[in-house]
């Protein structure tokens, strides 16, 4: 896990220092090269998150500076490039693909949506938020934690026994 550690950790910093952080909109980048480098780009970020997680460490993306929009929820292969660069999506897919279930983890709106908002990804909103409070130096305070699982779960029974 630590070789996992170190060499997430040097993807994502040569990851900003070509500017992946970016969306790639601000670049002029063709639509197919746009759409794989948001899907490196959250890979990254996926892994980042997930390693600081299970190994209890401080993640290394700062969220603020990040602004890449979610990939479309389209397996690769359903994508290719037309002859004057615009982006074609063969439609003719069946069931879930496996970007769904990888989107899903952090947005909050459905799947069917084509474009989803940056600010509308739980793990920008919960995980934090769950190794601020708990791989911190000092001990998880419990109403934080009840916090965090009431927004995790809206029924949560946390919410009831741990007012504001």
């Amino acid at each position: 896990m630590n070789i996992s550690f170190l060499r997430s950790r040097h993807a994502i910093a040569v990851a900003q220092m070509l500017g992946l952080h970016r969306d790639p909109s601000f670049y002029n980048a063709k639509p197919l090269q746009a759409e794989r480098a948001r899907r490196l780009w959250w890979k990254l970020y996926d892994t980042d998150r997930a390693l600081s997680l299970f190994m209890g460490r401080p993640y290394t993306i700062i969220d603020k500076f990040v602004n890449v929009q979610p990939p479309m929820p389209y397996e690769d292969e359903q994508f290719s490039e037309g002859p004057d660069g615009q982006l074609i999506i063969n439609t003719n897919y069946n069931g879930k693909s496996t970007m769904q279930f990888r989107l899903y983890k952090y947005l909050a709106l459905p799947l069917s949506a084509m474009r989803l908002t940056s600010s509308d990804r739980v793990s920008r909103e919960i995980i934090p938020d769950i190794i601020d409070n708990n791989y911190s130096l000092h001990p998880p305070d419990f109403n934080k934690v009840a916090a965090i699982e009431a927004r995790s779960h809206p029924l949560s029974f946390f919410a009831d026994i741990c007012p504001d």
